[in-house]
């Protein structure tokens, strides 16, 4: 698993899914939940959200490979809403946004396939307000921070740059 930015909830490791890719849309038989998938410039990448049906607060986030088989990279289980946002940044393709409403511990990441990479890579946006979502504009995705000031996130290098305290992306 490779993690740049903020720290994550994210662990390595993660339960496998059946998963048939077209474009953006996911399916997945048997899951109980939800997946985005998106082409990085390294190659397709999926991320499920998968609810627990004996108790509906509990959430698992999992960010997979997509090579023929779909490999769990990263995931964490919790007392959470889990939310994706569809997002394109030039220097790495499709990105998928994902966000953890879990009180105290509501979090924002952006999943990337980076060029020459055979899995996703998590860049960890740090801290969110709870109830907030992304916002995104040109190459600039935006989180609400838990005081409410904006920070705006835009690719550089090999991950991203997050600008605080700002009054718009």
């Amino acid at each position: 698993m490779s993690a740049l930015g903020e720290p994550t909830g994210l662990t390595a490791g993660g339960t496998p899914i059946q998963a048939t890719l077209a474009g953006r849309d996911c399916t997945s038989p048997g899951l109980f939940g939800t997946c985005r998938g998106a082409a990085g410039l390294g190659g397709a990448f999926l991320v499920s959200a998968e609810n627990n049906p004996d108790d509906f607060s509990q959430w698992t986030l999992t960010v997979h490979c997509a090579t023929g088989t779909t490999e769990p990279v990263a995931s964490v289980t919790g007392k959470q809403l889990v939310a994706f946002a569809d997002l394109t940044f030039a220097a790495h393709g499709e990105v998928i946004g994902a966000y953890r409403i879990a009180g105290a511990d509501s979090e924002a990441m952006l999943i990337f396939q980076p060029s020459g990479a055979a899995c996703p890579q998590i860049y960890g946006l740090g801290k969110i307000k709870e109830g907030s979502i992304m916002t995104s504009g040109n190459e600039a995705v935006g989180i609400t921070r838990p005081d409410g000031t904006l920070a705006c996130a835009t690719a550089e290098g090999p991950g991203f740059v997050v600008a605080e305290n700002q009054p718009g992306c």
